[in-house]
C-alpha cells in the first residue's frame, strides 16, 4: 500500500474558525458561570485547532484506493473499488467560476472571477475505464504521486503537463 500526503489544503478551515468562536463563547459563559461549559468550551478550542491541523491524502492498495482527511491523526474516507491499471496519466484541469452578486440600492458589486487548477491522477484499466483518483492542488506532488502509483503497479505513466510545457517550450525557440 502506499500513502500519499498532501499536507494541509485548508478544507476545514472555515469550520475552524466556526469551532473557534463557538469555543469563546462556551469559556465566557464559564467563567460567568458553570464549570462544565468552560470544560465544554476548552474542548472546541482543541477540536478547532486540530481542524486547522488537518490534513488531506491518498491511500492506494492493490484493488482500492480512498481519499483521506486526517483529523488529530484520525483518518476519514470511503475506499473506492477499481480493476487492476494498465496505465497512469497526470493532467492538469483548470475551472473558472464566476459569482455576480448584482447591484442594490446602494452601489453596482462587481462580478467576483476565481479560477481553480488541479492536477489529476487518472489511472487507466484494462477496459480503458478511466477512474480519477485524486485531484492534487500543487504540482509537485502530483509528480510523486504520478511516480510512486507507476513503480507501485509497474504500469506506464504520461505525465501529460511536462509534455504540454515541453511543446511550449519548442515553440517558444522557433
Amino acid at each position: 500500500m502506499i500513502e500519499i500526503n498532501e499536507g494541509r489544503t485548508g478544507n476545514y478551515f472555515v469550520y475552524g474558525v466556526g469551532v473557534i468562536i463557538l469555543s469563546f463563547i462556551f469559556i465566557g459563559i464559564g467563567f460567568v458561570g458553570s464549570i462544565l461549559f468552560l470544560i465544554i468550551g476548552i474542548a472546541f478550542f482543541v477540536l478547532a485547532i486540530l481542524m486547522f491541523l488537518a490534513t488531506n491524502g491518498l491511500e492506494i492498495s492493490k484493488n482500492e484506493f480512498r481519499k483521506y482527511s486526517s483529523i488529530g491523526g484520525a483518518k476519514i474516507g470511503k475506499c473506492h473499488a477499481f480493476i487492476r491499471p494498465e496505465s497512469v496519466i497526470l493532467r492538469m484541469h483548470a475551472e473558472n467560476g464566476s459569482k455576480e452578486f448584482g447591484s442594490s440600492l446602494v452601489a453596482y458589486v462587481p462580478t467576483m472571477n476565481t479560477k481553480v487548477v488541479t492536477y489529476d491522477i487518472i489511472l487507466i484499466d484494462e477496459l480503458e475505464k478511466k477512474t480519477l483518483v485524486y485531484e492534487f492542488l500543487e504540482y509537485k506532488k502530483a509528480k510523486l504521486a504520478l511516480k510512486e502509483i507507476s513503480k507501485f503497479f509497474d504500469i506506464p505513466f504520461k505525465n501529460s503537463i511536462a509534455e504540454q510545457m515541453t511543446r511550449n517550450k519548442r515553440k517558444r525557440r522557433r
